[in-house]
């Protein structure tokens, strides 16, 4: 950094300094001589004053002052030896001045003695010893100041770092520097540079680039205030000092380059831009900054950098190939192809920078500079590489011309390559000269022969000139050549042959197993009608490859002419799945309906669902359509389907019967008008005849039907299939007469057939065994268990098909399985085909778990989304799973649909109580009237049920034998509330209420539980607090009850249920709690059902019971008022009693019940008699109850019963009562 020229002296002054300093320096030399004069003076005098410190020394040997003045002067005389034997007494003193002087004279001592002999080793060791007590005690090289430590002066300081750099310890001479450097502001500068060398030859870089810059920063401020005071007048030296500056940057930069570290780097790159921020133009700082941030990755600044320093020196081949390669490194080769092309100007010799000039004109987009650049390059070095790449880059760059000088280049050099001849051949053909390129192509035929790629184009090229009968003498060559070209000389000879009409001969050359050849062969087969060469040549191509569309045509039509039906529906829903072709699903529908495949047809049906705006003018998709929906139960969207169908197609019968069949399945009122219609294309039609046999059975006209189904047995022999699916049509329409009539016809007709199959000389074939299956199907409900399964074990022993797993058979024996009850073979087979792998509807996989009564895997497959179930599978699971709601859900949208599932309605609202209710009961207990009003509602979900009960109550108790009659307790007001939850097999209640007279209120509640151990055993227990006792009259006057229950129900058979019910109970006064007694109770009942229908019901029953009561010893005290004086409690409870007996029921529906499962009226009679023990005498109970719906949705029902004896005691009970309820929605 220069001086400020306003801060230099004047020049006046400048000249009498320069005068005063001319005239120190003559006189210099008259003073040096008089010095030396006086030298050997000196040594004496040094001698004596050793003498005379010896002197002192043993005069006073304590003075420590003396001994070391003497050793100073031992030492000057080069008298180590003595120097330490006068320091010996000082050795353990800790001071700063005696250890010093004991570090001289091991330091003499050591310099004394040369070699390796022990001696020396031993002051060496000594003197290093001495010299790191002296640098620590020091506090050289601490980070925090040390008080204690000594100060040693600059001298010493300097002298110190030299012993250490003297022992080859440059650290701690280092360390010596920087603390001469924090002491010395004057020559900072200075002693910061000596810590940067002594770091530097320590092998701490890092260390040496800090002190360095440190040291440049230091002599800026040194010279800073020097241009203050006294060096004003030294120009020179002030200039001087800035080229001293600039080293030090230099070397801090230097020494950054060697340090390693992430930290380092960024310090040293930091070093490098404030160094250039300074010295902008300086080329050795701007080199070294460049390493520097490329060493950091620091690629943009070193791109800047490199810019600069070319401004310096554009002609620097390394600094050029430097910045060409920042250049690439940070995406610009822009900026690099001026530096190429001087490095290229300057190095001509150097072909590389050529190469890459090009390169990198080619990556920039400059393909005409970059061809420019390697064609030079060729002609530079005549290197072949150079010309494959000129031509590589001229096809490119549709340059042919470039390319043709190149590879003729080549081709006269004989480094053409057979790629390179080809190119040749393509080049002079794009050029317009296919007679130069056969020219070519037969010179090098001549001379060495030809590939078989140029045989080809030799053979191309001779065809478009117009040489044929050449060109066919190439390719006869060629396909007589082995190897992969035979297939192409086979293909191109036959399309010779085609060019010339000879088509037999055409097919005869092409290649057998190609794909090219066989889409040919397919073409030449559809062209000449030759039907089997089409599916052959087509079937095995699509192994290949696609089809095309006319192909793909092609192979449909031919396959149907063969009777290849699996061929077609395959090939159907491929084109379907890719791209929704109707016109191939239509075509396949009506091939599989020609050839009786209505499962390949339903399966065609499924993928047509998934648009069906697509076949809206197809009617076999909407008759397929309508079958399918019917099968389903929903015959809405199959009536639906049939009418669109009969709109493009009025006459068609299949759509006709279908629709017939599922508007009597709804029980449509125009039935009747369009069985009218439909007569006159009935009388030729035997589908239309059954399916108006089943209209006019459901509008309840037997006759009518009956002589319509008679008609169309003594028609034509109809297909069984057909006739089992009216069966199934009149079955599934309620109409199980008729359809039984059907199936007994089809086996008795397709017997003789069906046995004749299963001889043993006789293999069944797939359709054999699909039909097989199918009529045991048919008859499992007409056959019986016993023959159903002989038959399948004749299919299973005697048919290899059935083990070898087709999908049809399987699918069908699946069913059959199910249908005969047979689950061990059932799970096994299911297990068996989802482990294979083999195709199996979602449906037996939940039939298997709901067999299995496995919930988690019902539940696991009704949540797959892929799963594909029909509602009523949906139903069955979710009904097996609890989920009443959504079963209940599920059933409306059937009944919505047009199935009639009103008994799976009723069945789970009787479950899911949701009604409001009011009812009235008047009755006697004993000598007690009672009249109750109460009021109630009831809602219910999924899981979870509330109930809320209101009502009151009147006793009537004058004729009991009572002292006195408290009328606080005749008039009670009662409020409830419950909670349920439903579980999948379980049920729990709970509920808390409250009895309020006029003497007070007294809370209640209860808590029951019931469980479903198996489908056919449950179990149930319960607890109540503080409920009326019902026991006899007085208990029900005066008591409450607590209790605890627990009872059982086992159903053995489906017409048998066995019930058992215990319960222990403890009375107390309804007044002060007191106890009053304790009662147990055991009851059974043997239910079995003599008639079991659909709505009416017979039973007999038998039931015995047991009750155990025991009084407590003293009378309540809040009793005894109200009792006779004599009165006890054994008076309150009765003895203990048994009875036993039977009964019979007769129902039609239960009135009253959550929610009815027959239509109104319904009605139930029960009567029971037995026998009580001890008393011996009879008992008897009798009822009756009718209900019936007024406006819809509600229930109106009247119940009577009284009972004498069966109870407690012999106390008779009487009731009748009315109840009103809505029943609500869900």
């Amino acid at each position: 950094m220069s001086l400020d020229r306003d801060t230099l002296l004047s020049p006046w002054v400048l000249a009498l300094l320069v005068t005063v300093l001319v005239a120190i320096l003559i006189g210099f030399q008259p003073a040096k001589r008089f010095l030396d004069m006086d030298e050997p003076q000196t040594a004496g005098d040094r001698h004596a004053a050793l003498l005379v410190a010896q002197a002192h020394v043993k005069a006073n040997p304590e003075r420590q002052d003396m001994r070391l003045e003497l050793a100073r002067l031992q030492l000057e005389l080069q008298e180590p030896e003595a120097a330490g034997r006068t320091l010996a007494p000082l050795q353990d003193v800790r001071d700063a001045e005696v250890q010093w002087w004991l570090l001289e004279q091991k330091w003499q001592a050591m310099n004394a003695l040369s070699g390796t002999g022990e001696t020396s080793q031993r002051r060496r060791r000594d003197f290093h010893k001495q010299l790191q007590d002296i640098h620590e005690s020091s506090g050289i090289g601490d980070v925090t100041p040390n008080v204690a430590a000594w100060s040693l002066s600059l001298s010493r300081l300097e002298t110190l770092a030299g012993r250490w750099l003297a022992v080859e310890r440059p650290e701690r001479s280092a360390e010596c520097f920087e603390a001469l450097a924090n002491r010395d502001d004057d020559r900072r500068p200075y002693w910061l540079s000596q810590a940067g060398h002594a770091w530097l030859q320590a092998g701490f870089p890092e260390r040496a680039a800090a002190a360095w810059h440190r040291a440049w920063l230091a002599s800026d401020n040194t010279k800073r205030d020097v241009t203050m005071h006294v060096v004003q007048w030294f120009m020179a030296a002030a200039y001087a000092g800035d080229d001293e500056r600039r080293e030090l940057a230099r070397q801090s930069l230097t020494a950054a380059i060697q340090s390693e570290g992430e930290s380092e780097g960024e310090r040293s790159l930091a070093y490098a831009r404030e160094y250039l921020a300074v010295y902008q133009d300086d080329p050795v700082l701007l080199d070294l900054g460049i390493r520097i941030a490329l060493a950091n990755d620091a690629l943009d600044q070193a791109l800047r950098w490199s810019e600069r320093l070319l401004a310096l020196d554009g002609q620097n081949p390394q600094s050029l190939e430097r910045f060409t390669a920042i250049a690439l490194a940070v995406g610009q080769p822009g900026l690099a192809i001026g530096s190429l092309q001087t490095l290229s100007r300057l190095q001509p010799q150097q072909t590389r920078y050529l190469e890459q000039l090009a390169n990198v004109q080619r990556w920039t987009g400059n393909s005409a500079q970059a061809l420019a650049a390697l064609e030079k390059l060729a002609r530079q070095t005549g290197d072949a590489a150079v010309d494959r790449q000129v031509v590589e880059l001229a096809l490119l760059s549709y340059d042919r011309q470039a390319a043709l000088s190149a590879l003729q280049r080549l081709d006269a050099g004989g480094a053409l390559t057979a790629a390179g001849r080809g190119q040749l051949i393509d080049v002079l053909n794009d050029l317009g000269k296919p007679g130069a390129a056969i020219d070519k192509l037969r010179s090098w035929q001549t001379r060495s022969g030809l590939s078989v790629p140029l045989r080809v184009r030799l053979a191309t090229l001779l065809e478009w000139v117009g040489e044929l009968k050449a060109s066919g003498q190439v390719w006869a060559r060629l396909t007589a050549t082995p190897g992969a070209r035979q297939i192409k000389a086979s293909e191109e000879q036959s399309r010779l042959l085609r060019r010339q009409w000879r088509l037999t001969e055409a097919i005869a050359a092409l290649p057998e197993h190609d794909a090219g050849a066989l889409a040919r062969r397919g073409e030449l087969g559809w062209v000449i009608g030759q039907t089997d060469e089409v599916v052959e040549a087509y079937r095995e191509l699509s192994r290949r490859r696609p089809l095309t569309d006319t192909e793909t045509q092609r192979l449909l039509q031919a396959a149907r002419a063969d009777q290849d039906i699996a061929l077609v529906a395959r090939m159907a829903e491929n084109l379907w799945r890719e791209d929704r072709d109707q016109e191939a699903i239509i075509f396949a529908f009506q091939a599989a309906q020609d050839q009786g495949r209505p499962d390949i047809a339903h399966r065609l049906l499924a993928l047509a669902q998934q648009a069906p705006e697509r076949f809206a003018d197809s009617p076999t998709y909407w008759g397929f359509l309508g079958s399918t929906k019917l099968q389903q139960a929903r015959p809405i969207e199959a009536l639906n389907a049939y009418r669109q169908g009969l709109e493009v197609a009025p006459d068609s019968v299949n759509l006709r019967s279908g629709e017939l069949y599922a508007m009597a399945q709804l029980g449509r009122p125009e039935l009747r008008e369009r069985l009218n219609d439909a007569r006159t294309l009935a009388a030729h039609s035997q589908q239309l005849t059954l399916a108006m046999a089943s209209g006019w059975e459901s509008l309840g006209e037997i006759d009518k039907a009956s002589l319509l189904f008679r008609r169309s047995l003594s028609g034509p022999r109809p297909a069984p299939t057909t006739l089992v699916s009216s069966a199934e049509n009149f079955a599934r329409t309620g109409r199980e007469g008729v359809a039984r009539k059907l199936r007994r016809h089809v086996l008795r007709t397709e017997a003789p057939t069906l046995a004749r199959q299963l001889e043993p000389d006789h293999n069944l074939t797939e359709g054999e065994l699909s039909a097989q299956l199918n009529a045991l199907i048919w008859s499992l409900g007409e056959t019986g268990a016993v023959a159903s399964a002989s038959w399948y074990q004749r299919l299973v022993t005697g048919t290899p098909a059935l083990a070898a797993e087709p999908v049809e058979p399987g699918l069908q024996l699946l069913n059959v399985l199910s249908g005969m009850g047979q689950d061990a073979r059932y799970r096994y087979l299911v297990r068996y085909r989802d482990e294979a792998g083999l195709p199996m509807p979602d449906f037996h996989a939940l039939n298997l778990a709901i067999r299995q009564n496995d919930h988690e895997a019902i539940a696991r497959l009704l949540d797959e989304p892929s799963a594909a179930f029909t509602p009523a599978d949906r139903l069955t699971a979710l009904q097996q799973l609890g989920r009443r709601k959504q079963a209940y859900d599920v059933a409306a949208g059937l009944q919505a649909s047009g199935m009639d599932m009103r008994s799976d309605m009723a069945s789970l609202r009787k479950r899911m109580p949701n009604r409001a209710g009011v009812s009235a009961r008047s009755g006697e207990l004993g000598d007690l009237s009672m009249n109750e009003f109460k009021a109630s509602i009831s809602r219910t979900g999924g899981r979870w049920g509330t109930e809320l009960e209101l009502g009151e109550r009147q006793l009537d108790g004058d004729d009991l034998d009572l002292t006195v009659i408290d009328e606080g307790v005749d008039n009670e007001r009662f409020a409830q509330v419950g909670a349920a939850y439903y579980g999948a097999r379980s049920k729990a209640q709970a509920n808390i209420g409250a009895v309020n007279s006029d003497t007070g209120s007294h809370p209640q509640a209860g808590v029951s539980y019931e469980r479903d151990i198996t489908s056919r055993f449950s179990v149930n227990a319960g607890i109540d607090w503080q409920k009326p006792a019902m026991t006899n009259d007085y208990l029900r006057l005066f008591a409450m009850q607590d209790s605890l229950s627990f009872g059982f129900s086992w159903q053995p058979t489906r017409r048998d249920r066995f019930i058992l019910e215990t319960r222990k109970s403890r009375f107390k006064d309804r007044f002060d709690g007191d106890d009053i007694g304790d009662g147990q109770r055991v009851a059974s009942v043997w239910e079995h059902a003599l008639v079991q229908g659909a709505t009416r019901r017979v039973g007999l029953s038998l039931f015995a019971s047991h009750d155990a009561q025991q009084a407590d010893d003293n009378m309540p005290r809040a009793l005894q008022p109200l009792l006779p004086t004599d009165a006890t409690p054994e008076d309150l409870i009765s003895d203990d009693t048994t009875f036993l007996g039977a009964g019979i029921s007769v129902s039609r529906g239960v009135p009253g019940e959550a929610y009815p499962d027959v239509a109104s009226p319904r009605w139930r009679l029960e009567f029971g008699a037995g026998h009580q023990w001890p008393s011996g005498d009879f008992a008897g109970s009798a009822s009756v109850a009718v209900g019936s719906r007024v406006f819809g949705g509600d229930e109106i029902s009247i119940d009577a019963s009284i009972d004498q004896g069966t109870g407690a005691d012999a106390t008779t009970r009487v009731s009748a009562g009315i109840q009103y309820q809505i029943f609500l929605e869900p």
